[in-house]
């Protein structure tokens, strides 16, 4: 039979997206190939961790979950680098500091990787810290990445429970802390979502390499 025209625009529209839905993960792939992975979302904050099924206007493309290995540091700096430049902020480390930091003699952190269609899609890294107000270990999620291509498809939240679940087996950690840039509304709206509330009536303090060489001087 005939169509109408408004019927007509809408297959166009399902037979458009769907052609997207399945271009896309190459052109990333080829793109991440080239140059790198692509830049993403702003969120500063051994063995198979599992598989989920994630992606823009849903393209399900499979996302693997495991734990970062020395041999990626390399593509962890990279993907990390990318979430500094979003937002902004300096990034010092190299991929060598990484290596020796996360897989040396004294570990000092942990690292989890998202991929999909041979691709890095997320990264986290986070630490323990052992908190005597709470009586418990909490990770601190230093740096979360998203890659632009898995925008609102809930893998932050996803990468955020694959965290947990290791900080949990590792170090029986029970919180979760990470810092929220005011630069990143966005963020913030991501983690009021999930639940996280504000730190009140505390400020985040730093001393830098100087005034720590300089806690050493005569008094």
């Amino acid at each position: 039979g005939v169509i109408d025209h408004v019927e007509a625009g809408r297959a166009f529209s399902r037979l458009a997206e769907a052609a997207v839905a399945e271009l896309l993960p190459h052109v990333t792939r080829d793109f991440a190939t080239r140059h790198g992975p692509p830049p993403g979302n702003a969120r500063r904050g051994t063995g198979d961790a599992g598989t989920e099924r994630g992606g823009q206007d849903g393209n399900m493309t499979k996302v693997h979950f495991r734990i970062a290995e020395r041999r990626d540091a390399g593509q962890l700096n990279t993907a990390l680098a990318a979430l500094s430049a979003d937002i902004g902020d300096e990034h010092r480390a190299t991929g060598a500091d990484l290596a020796e930091a996360g897989w040396g003699a004294q570990p000092v952190f942990r690292a989890q990787l998202a991929e999909a269609e041979g691709a890095l899609v997320g990264a986290a890294l986070y630490s323990p810290v052992y908190s005597t107000a709470r009586g418990c270990v909490v990770v601190y999620v230093a740096d979360l990445w998203i890659a632009a291509t898995q925008r609102g498809s809930g893998l932050g939240r996803k990468m955020l429970r694959e965290v947990m679940r290791d900080a949990a087996q590792m170090w029986d950690a029970r919180w979760i802390k990470l810092t929220v840039y005011d630069t990143s509304p966005a963020a913030r709206r991501f983690y009021d979502r999930l639940g996280f509330q504000p730190a009140h009536g505390s400020t985040e303090m730093y001393l830098d390499e100087a005034g720590c060489a300089a806690l050493g001087g005569d008094a």
